[in-house]
């Protein structure tokens, strides 16, 4: 088993099941939509944590070959696949079904949701440097450089904004810049 192969497991373990978990959560929303309602902000910050999660095991594949062999590199991906557990668990309640509207619960617990997804990003990106060194970013573009910035931002802001159209602006921003990627690499084709 390699030094990639060993981490892996355990970051894809606790990336599926915060997948996983979130996921259920949305099947019984749907399944009780006649008594609750999602509503747009919980759709949306479900669709950008699944996004983030997506990206985080591309971020894992891309650096396949520079992981070191070391126990920092294990521990930094329990940090960084645990806060994104965490955050993906809060996301929907687990008292859902019992529940009218999930807007309230969205507006009590995004800014910690989002303080996972900001956090996750700053460490794998700082530990990475520090890891790795500087060439696990050589396949980065200043376009990528740019994205990864505007994503942090509007995360950050995310995080503090109150009202909820701003929400919905943010992370709309968020999801735009996710999904950038792969549509750029299918109108390549």
């Amino acid at each position: 088993m390699s030094v990639f192969e060993y981490v892996f497991s355990l970051y894809s373990l606790l990336l599926g099941l915060a997948l996983a978990h979130l996921l259920s959560g949305l099947a019984k929303v749907v399944e009780a939509r006649h008594e609750v309602r999602l509503g747009w902000p919980t759709a949306l910050l479900s669709l950008q944590m699944m996004l983030t999660l997506a990206i985080f095991w591309e971020i894992a594949w891309r650096a396949r070959d520079a992981v070191p062999d070391n126990s920092a590199a294990l521990f930094a991906s329990l940090i960084i696949c645990g806060l994104l557990y965490f955050g993906a668990a809060l996301i929907i309640p687990s008292d859902a079904v019992e529940r009218q509207d999930l807007d309230a619960h969205f507006f009590k617990e995004k800014g910690t949701v989002l303080g996972c997804i900001f956090l996750a990003n700053l460490i794998a990106y700082g530990w990475r440097y520090l890891l790795m060194g500087w060439t696990s970013f050589a396949y980065f573009s200043w376009a990528d450089w740019v994205e990864l910035g505007v994503f942090m931002c509007a995360c950050g802001a995310g995080i503090f904004v109150k009202g909820r159209k701003p929400m919905l602006v943010v992370l709309g921003v968020m999801i735009l810049l996710c999904v950038s990627d792969p549509v750029a690499t299918l109108l390549e084709k």
